[in-house]
């Protein structure tokens, strides 16, 4: 995981490793802000940025799925919708290849797949509808893994509003293998 700033440079690097992680520090050292780049880096829709994380650029992180490494880049704005971009490949390849990246929108549009479906194939997830037509997307995979401190404990999913319980259904099914898109489709 690399953090940049403006001036490109890194203000924060850790090499994690497989298996569990801890970040640790006193209180208002940073802990809740790193947790909450990587949730960002990894596809979740957020804007709510400290003040010293709104000084910073861009996140970078090297991520393996499926046994390939995979590069993401994704700038830090005020929009909680903004692009990734993937690089099929190690860190230390993409920093000296302009043009292997490939930079997908947060929604899919007419032309272009979403990030969501990109880092699904990668994953092997099948594509899954929820409500309304829409695609299960990262950031309502990740809502299920990733609790900040502002969500109650007690709750599962990380709190938002717009999710109906269909959508919820579909990703918890979907996170324990007991997806049947077919099936899925035919109860909404």
């Amino acid at each position: 995981l690399i953090i940049r700033d403006y001036n490109n440079k890194i203000v924060y690097q850790e090499s994690f490793h497989q298996g569990i992680n801890i970040i640790r520090g006193k209180n208002s050292s940073g802990k809740s802000t790193i947790s909450n780049f990587i949730f960002y880096i990894l596809g979740g829709a957020f804007n709510n940025w400290t003040s010293e994380a709104v000084k910073c650029k861009d996140v970078t992180a090297e991520i393996l799925i499926n046994e390939a490494i995979y590069t993401l880049r994704r700038e830090i704005g005020t929009s909680p919708l903004t692009p990734l971009q993937i690089y099929w490949g190690n860190y230390e390849t993409s920093k000296s290849d302009t043009y292997g990246w490939k930079l997908f929108p947060y929604k899919q549009t007419e032309n272009l797949i979403s990030f969501s479906n990109a880092l699904f194939n990668a994953l092997d997830f099948p594509e899954v509808k929820g409500d309304l037509d829409s695609n299960i997307t990262m950031h309502q995979i990740l809502r299920l893994l990733y609790i900040d401190q502002e969500t109650h404990p007690q709750s599962l999913f990380r709190f938002e509003n717009f999710d109906p319980p269909l959508t919820r259904k579909t990703v918890s099914e979907i996170l324990l293998g007991r997806n049947n898109h077919k099936i899925l489709a035919n109860n909404l």
